[in-house]
């Protein structure tokens, strides 16, 4: 399974399945933008070539720029027990998480050989809008799933893409891709499989 989401319910679903993690898109967001170029482009991109960086906005994020096309903002290893340490210089500490950032980025892509499935949680992030339909009509040969709170896009369900209505709070729950994952999980689990 080669899960991509926008958001970090795709990690959660992995550790749901106990699995490795089948690609670098892993405990990062990235934007509707972003996420719609990767599927247009998805064989296009030289996903070997990568710029790894602080965040200038939350110092505690680390950014990925994947060949100067797609950026993705990892914002959970600060917290890895692997990274942690008792210097207080930032200077030292910034170093650390980017190469450590730039290692499991490079140790996942090794594993990514199968074909995608995109999973975008609309709302998800206050700078998110909720480019849902945009989502819905890139057109692609993989498989998608939309998790939205608005009940109109429920007639796009399809064989190739599936509509998961949600009409729990957004943008104010950063757990939110957690309680997906496991609201959700067995149902998106499901249709990645089914051929």
């Amino acid at each position: 399974m080669n899960l991509i989401s926008n958001c970090c319910i795709a990690g959660y679903l992995y550790q749901q399945l106990n699995e490795e993690f089948k690609n670098p898109f892993q405990w990062c967001f990235i934007s509707p933008s972003d996420l719609i170029f990767l599927i247009r482009n998805y064989k296009k991109i030289n996903f070997s070539k990568t710029n790894f960086s602080i965040s200038k906005e939350h110092k505690n994020s680390v950014i990925c720029d994947v060949d100067s096309r797609i950026r993705l903002k990892y914002i959970h290893y600060i917290y890895d027990k692997d990274i942690t340490f008792k210097q207080s210089n930032h200077n030292i500490k910034s170093n650390r998480i980017i190469e450590y950032s730039a290692n499991k980025y490079k140790e996942r892509l090794k594993r990514m050989s199968e074909k995608p499935v995109f999973l975008y949680v609309d709302k998800i992030h206050q700078s998110y809008t909720g480019d849902s339909l945009d989502f819905i009509k890139t057109e692609t040969e993989y498989k998608k799933i939309l998790i939205t709170d608005d009940k109109d896009l429920l007639k796009y369900n399809s064989n190739k893409l599936l509509v998961i209505l949600d009409t729990g709070a957004r943008q104010t729950d950063n757990n939110r891709p957690f309680d997906y994952a496991n609201k959700y999980g067995k149902k998106i689990l499901e249709f990645v499989k089914k051929s």
